[in-house]
């Protein structure tokens, strides 16, 4: 894959992949919200790549929350790179397992009986890769997973 890097407003880019799953989001009755920069971030990264990383993310969020649960995704600027994280309130991910998920075709023990092919988090990587960034796992505020991308994209 080849980087097309430009120009690109965050908070835009967030609302945009924020708004394609609201009907899966509704269907189980998931709360789906977003906090966005303010004042506007601007960043030099390849918009398709930097909004599949949060389409993935998103989809992951949602398939594993529960019904009535809550997806949160956040963009921010932290110590000097962009910081791109989605919270949910699904049964978080065993800190054994948290490596494994970014491996081809591999799932954690929640999701073995999810749809999919196991090479969502694996594409997230990869493109986090390429921007210089990285992907990473941890416990939500309140319980729950939180995937975390920081992207070493800001604009000077």
């Amino acid at each position: 894959y080849h980087l097309v890097e430009e120009e690109l407003d965050m908070g835009a880019a967030v609302e945009e992949v924020v708004r394609l799953p609201v009907d899966a989001a509704e269907k189980k009755q998931i709360t789906l919200g977003m906090v966005t920069p303010q004042p506007a971030l601007s960043v030099r990264a390849d918009e398709r790549a930097v909004k599949r990383m949060l389409i993935n993310t998103v989809s992951n969020a949602l398939k594993f929350t529960p019904e009535g649960g809550r997806v949160m995704v956040t963009a921010e600027a932290r110590d000097g790179v962009l910081v791109l994280e989605t919270a949910d309130s699904g049964p978080g991910i065993p800190e054994d397992e948290r490596e494994k998920l970014a491996q081809p075709y591999e799932r954690g023990v929640g999701g073995a009986r999810a749809e999919g092919t196991g090479l969502g988090l694996v594409l997230v990587r990869a493109l986090a890769r390429l921007h210089d960034g990285s992907l990473s796992f941890h416990d939500a505020p309140g319980g729950g997973a939180l995937v975390r991308v920081t992207l070493p994209v800001l604009r000077d």
